[in-house]
């Protein structure tokens, strides 16, 4: 699950560091011109539901949807207040955001990616996408079995930026156990695996009903003894078999040796195990 979770965040970063390099060298086009790259670039990515530039102002220069639902334009929109613009200079170049409330071109709550734009030392402005990050569970969890599991997506500080049900409550779950590379969260009653993701500061977790997790024990250890029992009574029988094989072939080789024969009649002939066929032969030639 991290893993297709790291891999949309990771597309959909590359497509804002796409977006920033398009509007370094195209800086000062017209807004139509910019907001078509954009809507070209949201194409490629249906996890994005909308991109943009910002201008060191904060103001949008162009947009992609350009219109919101109410059919305002979201081209001109100060976004001064918005959570995006609260850190526009990140030190490493990309920015990836808790869970945000959108408000404006989107009414959900959204992820936002940001990417600062230098020209020559010079701040140009902010190419931001906001993730669907319903839509992007969704993928994510498709194929996978979630009736027994809780998914949950953790912010920075342990927010939960996404949760897929309301079995196990997350916002109730306590650290028990941290590492460099993951930690556990557990009570009475529930019990869970938490993994860092490598593009954001992001984590994933899957958690489960203590009971549940007993249940699932139990029934491994019933399969697990039952396979054993079989095992066994196959080996008994298969050990039963193969000492009838042997045992019948001594027989043959006491009645030649008794009759004194050098070569055994066609009912004393073995033909198995390959050891007592060697010793006929054997004897054979010592008679």
């Amino acid at each position: 699950m991290s893993e297709r979770l790291e891999a949309k965040v990771d597309n959909a970063v590359s497509l804002v560091t796409a977006a920033a390099e398009i509007l370094k060298s195209e800086e000062g086009e017209p807004a139509e011109k910019l907001s078509l790259i954009l809507e070209e670039l949201c194409k490629a990515s249906p996890d994005i539901l909308n991109m943009h530039f910002d201008d060191p102002s904060a103001v949008s220069v162009a947009f992609s949807p350009r219109k919101n639902k109410r059919g305002e334009s979201n081209i001109g929109v100060s976004h001064k207040d918005r959570s995006h613009w609260k850190n526009p200079y990140v030190k490493d170049g990309i920015s990836v955001s808790g869970l945000v409330q959108a408000v404006g071109a989107s009414d959900r709550k959204i992820v936002n990616i940001t990417k600062p734009v230098y020209s020559n030392g010079r701040f140009v402005g902010l190419a931001v996408a906001a993730l669907d990050l319903e839509q992007i569970a969704a993928q994510v969890l498709k194929g996978l079995a979630t009736d027994a599991y809780q998914i949950g997506i953790f912010g920075r500080n342990g927010e939960v930026i996404f949760s897929s049900g309301k079995s196990v409550p997350l916002h109730n779950l306590s650290i028990e156990e941290r590492t460099h590379r993951s930690f556990t969260f557990s009570n009475a009653e529930y019990y869970g695996y938490v993994r860092p993701l490598a593009v954001t500061d992001w984590s994933v977790g899957v958690f489960s009903r203590t009971v549940d997790r007993k249940t699932v024990l139990v029934q491994l250890f019933i399969r697990n003894v039952f396979v054993w029992l079989a095992t066994f009574l196959a080996a008994i029988v298969i050990g039963f078999l193969a000492s009838i094989s042997v045992v019948r072939a001594v027989e043959k080789l006491t009645r030649q040796m008794t009759a004194a024969r050098i070569l055994p009649d066609k009912s004393e002939k073995i033909k198995s195990p390959r050891e007592l066929v060697q010793l006929q032969r054997t004897y054979g030639r010592m008679q």
